[in-house]
């Protein structure tokens, strides 16, 4: 008796499988990279955000420092030569509520305007020409011109007048991480260069984080 013998033929895979399954190999490889673009965005804006924080936090200290030196003792008012931020005050008035505008805290980088890095910048005063006696600190421990994207300014305001002070810091920058003031970028950001305060309003390409303290004033009596 014979027995039919059963063929088998190697099957391979056609076009239309190999298409299918390039696409597929496509869309999730798409699908990573989208997903790593988006980490990596995210990831920049919380660290141009804690730089932010951090050079709003610079800001605050150095004022608070200089709140130490605003005593009771004759010649120690906000006249003095030692305040280069708290100076100000001294010209307008001594009512609750009221104080001075929006001031930039540093004052123009060489090479650049007025937008600093994450360590801020020189801290000579735009007012009378004061200059701190003592050490900047973090400020001189990272070169100048790295991420100088930052524009900073500080506002003083009575809360009890002649006794304290609220010092408000607020810190913007461009939303765009290859913005620097050297060369700007396709937005036209170049136009916030000078820091004017009436970036903030310009959401769409403007971050700013805005913190506050407040300065009391020391008695001479120990």
């Amino acid at each position: 008796m014979m027995y039919g013998q059963k063929s088998h033929k190697k099957q391979g895979f056609t076009l239309i499988e190999v298409m299918a399954t390039l696409v597929v190999i496509i869309v999730g490889l798409g699908g990573m990279f989208i997903t790593s673009l988006a980490t990596s965005h995210a990831q920049s804006s919380v660290r141009d955000m804690i730089y932010a924080v951090n050079l709003a936090k610079l800001t605050l200290n150095d004022i608070r420092m200089e709140g130490l030196e605003w005593t009771t003792n004759p010649g120690q008012d906000l006249s003095q030569t030692k305040l280069k931020r708290l100076f100000p005050l001294n010209g307008v008035g001594k009512t609750a509520g009221v104080g001075t505008s929006w001031m930039l805290a540093f004052a123009a980088q060489k090479g650049h305007i007025f937008t600093v890095g994450p360590a801020g910048g020189d801290v000579t005063s735009n007012y009378a020409g004061n200059v701190a006696t003592y050490d900047d600190g973090i400020a001189h421990e990272f070169p100048p011109t790295t991420m100088q994207r930052y524009c900073v300014w500080y506002r003083l305001t009575w809360v009890i007048p002649d006794y304290a002070i609220r010092a408000d810091v607020r810190v913007a920058w461009p939303k765009e991480a290859n913005f620097t003031a050297a060369t700007g970028n396709s937005n036209n950001l170049t136009s916030y260069w000078n820091c004017p305060t009436s970036m903030v309003s310009d959401i769409n390409n403007i971050n700013f984080v805005t913190l506050s303290t407040t300065i009391n004033r020391y008695s001479s009596v120990r």
